[in-house]
């Protein structure tokens, strides 16, 4: 569409840093005064392509828009796969009033398979992040899992067939082997014309010390050393599924869950259990200035009680049986959703499948010992914790 910039700022004066969405409304963000209102998607999930009169282009999401005393604006900012240093620079400057047009390059709103994963609120370019990728290759294509990292106990089947080419880029020897069961950092997705592009990214600096200390100093040297990865797949058709991974892992490995998290009439069968943890562990604890309603795990972290931590709170969890186990959250997901499983045959349940939740507690049906995982993983927890003379 044909649109005429009026001004451009910053919008980092307009957002606070306790906004949700801050990064994306600080940084390499503008806000863009057009002369008149525009239709676009501000959900942050669309590429756009704005190209100045230059013919200077800068491809974006876009974060909100609305009205001041200025007028109508944009809130654009300026993706990070797609831009240069020479772009960055530019972009940093105020944009010349005038004429430029903006044109959607990427919108999963009108693709039935890629609108599925924005339907629950998720910003499209970082579905992917810090999940793990595993993949099948057979005569009709490519199918890809992805599991954990940002989609919590959500798992994605991505299946491309109809594969026209593929081109690995980077450092030599390089594969799409070399991002199978990897931490992603990077997975993009957009429609061509009539075809589907799919690229995994991974830029990330190695640090490593050189074994010769130096001649003079005696010091040891650090090496930085960027690796650079791409694999890119062009394909006709791409199909998407969602499924529950933390149940789906469960019946593979035949331990029999039942859902509890449903709320019902303002009831809580967590909120039960969490009563029952306090005083089940808690009740001879002074708990006073741990702000315990913050987290009940404070009573680890401010070491009211002594637990287990980190790799030996995992070791005991793997080795303690495990017939009937309990597994909630700190608090409730909404207003009808409160995490809560019961576990039975649980001897086989595999600690990575917490990785799923934040703020998550498993105890025996008993509450003679518990497990915690927190969202301050590394600094705080994991925990394990076992009532004394068992």
């Amino acid at each position: 569409m044909q649109i005429t910039i009026k001004k451009t700022m910053s919008n980092q004066p307009f957002v606070s840093d306790q906004d949700t969405e801050y990064h994306f409304l600080a940084f390499l963000t503008k806000r863009i005064w057009l002369s008149e209102p525009v239709t676009v998607f501000d959900d942050g999930n669309v590429l756009y392509a704005l190209r100045l009169s230059d013919g200077t282009t800068f491809e974006g999401r876009i974060h909100g828009s609305g009205t001041d005393e200025d007028g109508f604006f944009i809130v654009f900012n300026l993706d990070p796969l797609h831009f240069t240093t020479e772009l960055e620079e530019l972009f940093e400057k105020p944009l010349p009033p005038g004429s430029a047009t903006l044109v959607d390059v990427f919108n999963p709103h009108t693709d039935k398979a890629l609108r599925a994963l924005c339907d629950e609120g998720n910003l499209w370019p970082y579905i992917f992040n810090h999940t793990i990728m595993t993949y099948t290759r057979d005569c009709s294509g490519l199918t890809f899992r992805f599991c954990q990292g940002t989609l919590g106990h959500t798992g994605i089947v991505l299946e491309l067939t109809n594969i026209v080419s593929e081109r690995c880029q980077g450092e030599e020897d390089s594969s799409l082997e070399d991002f199978k069961n990897q931490n992603m950092t990077h997975l993009v997705v957009r429609k061509e014309d009539d075809l589907y592009r799919v690229t995994f990214l991974d830029h990330h600096m190695e640090h490593h010390i050189k074994g010769i200390p130096d001649p003079e100093t005696g010091r040891l040297e650090a090496v930085l050393t960027m690796h650079h990865r791409q694999y890119t797949i062009y394909c006709r058709r791409l199909e998407i599924e969602k499924y529950q991974y933390f149940l789906h892992e469960l019946a593979t490995r035949g331990i029999v869950c039942t859902e509890l998290h449903h709320r019902e009439d303002g009831n809580s069968k967590a909120e039960v259990l969490r009563q029952r943890w306090q005083k089940a562990f808690l009740s001879d604890v002074d708990t006073q200035d741990i702000y315990l309603d913050q987290f009940l795990w404070h009573a680890f972290s401010y070491e009211r009680l002594h637990a287990l931590k980190d790799k030996a709170a995992d070791e005991a969890f793997k080795a303690i049986q495990k017939d009937t186990l309990y597994v909630f959250l700190q608090e409730p997901q909404n207003d009808t959703t409160d995490i809560c499983y019961r576990l039975e045959k649980a001897n086989s349940f595999p600690l990575e499948l917490l990785s799923c939740y934040q703020d998550v507690y498993v105890t025996d049906e008993a509450f003679t010992w518990t497990y915690v995982r927190t969202h301050e993983e590394g600094l705080c927890g994991p925990y394990f914790y076992q009532k004394p003379g068992l």
